[in-house]
């Protein structure tokens, strides 16, 4: 499993913890609300175990993945100087192997990080369902397995937090495992890359295309840029959005970079920029389709661990298939192409 399906995986064992805990006892008599509460160090300590286990898997497939990369990224440059008959200074792989030590630490920081947040909030949303239920109970507006349903409900479309951006955005576990993971092997290979060619003199780059880059990376793709302005007559990355979080090569993107020689032909062209905007707004599209068919499936899950309600699950079933149908109406309209590896959950 990747390091994303690991932490998701995660996240659906501490809503699972939470079902079990809830579900015990007499739903909605005086004492009920008491006795749960009571048990929140019962529940941080299996939440934490299940962090501790899930996260150093987690870790350890992201950072195998990291030096893979990063390495595969070295290696392209040297395969390139054997041809030029360039030499390698002496101490490069060890820097090289500082510079992948020093991702692997970040991604392991990050990934702790997330992991204490979950545990946080885990305590918030299981304090305040105990409150919600409690009070629906009581009023005799549901019942306590109603309650617990609608509950359930909520966690599969929300899910917990794992980090909060600067622009007050809650990012779910499982993007924000895709964005450190995706990110920062990206980075180390590009990273990599760049160090390489400052060892060997070398300056040009050129930047891959895609039909549907986001609009901060469109107006930069298939262009050759120079590293450190040693070549004339080439521009600069550093004046491209290279450096913002939606720029090239920032949060997310996609784009690679080859090594260009003046004179050569071109590996990538651009693309024209009205068809890159619609092309990414069809891609985000069926990223969102996908995640609500994985909540949906989730809720499924979910509402099996509570025990079964036919009703309740039925009501999950039916969301699955209808986002599935959602899927297939998106696919035949846009002629993208399905990632039915994407719309799975992980148990």
């Amino acid at each position: 499993m990747t390091s994303a399906e690991l932490v998701y995986q995660l996240e659906t064992d501490i809503l699972t913890n939470m079902i079990r805990l809830l579900k015990r006892g007499s739903i909605g008599s005086a004492t009920w609300q008491a006795e749960k509460l009571a048990q929140l160090g019962t529940l941080r300590a299996m939440n934490a175990q299940a962090i501790k286990t899930n996260l150093a898997k987690a870790i350890a497939a992201a950072q195998k993945e990291i030096v893979k990369r990063g390495r595969m990224g070295a290696a392209i440059i040297d395969a390139y100087a054997v041809i030029e008959k360039l030499k390698l200074p002496p101490g490069a792989d060890a820097k090289l192997d500082q510079l992948l030590g020093m991702f692997g630490n970040q991604t392991a920081n990050e990934f702790n990080r997330m992991g204490a947040t979950m545990l946080a909030s885990a305590d918030k949303v299981y304090v305040s369902a105990t409150e919600s239920i409690a009070a629906q109970t009581i009023s005799g507006a549901k019942t306590g397995r109603q309650a617990i349903a609608e509950t359930v409900s909520e966690w599969s479309k929300n899910g917990l937090k794992a980090f909060t951006d600067r622009a007050g955005r809650t990012w779910t576990p499982e993007a924000y495992a895709q964005t450190i993971t995706r990110t920062t092997i990206a980075n180390v290979r590009r990273e990599a890359q760049f160090e390489r060619m400052d060892e060997y003199g070398l300056d040009l780059i050129q930047i891959s295309s895609h039909a549907d880059a986001r609009p901060g990376c469109a107006p930069y793709q298939g262009n050759v840029y120079s590293l450190n302005g040693k070549t004339p007559g080439y521009p600069l990355l550093s004046e491209t959005s290279y450096g913002e979080p939606d720029g090239i090569f920032g949060i997310n993107c996609r784009h690679t970079s080859t090594i260009y020689t003046p004179g050569q032909k071109k590996t990538f062209e651009p693309y024209p920029l009205r068809e890159t905007e619609d092309k990414y707004q069809e891609s985000q599209k069926q990223r969102q389709i996908e995640r609500d068919i994985r909540k949906a499936k989730r809720g499924l899950q979910l509402a099996q661990e509570l025990g079964g309600d036919p009703a309740e699950v039925q009501y999950w079933k039916d969301k699955v298939s209808g986002k599935q149908a959602a899927m297939r109406d998106f696919i035949d309209e846009s002629g993208r192409t399905r990632r039915r590896d994407r719309e799975q959950i992980y148990k």
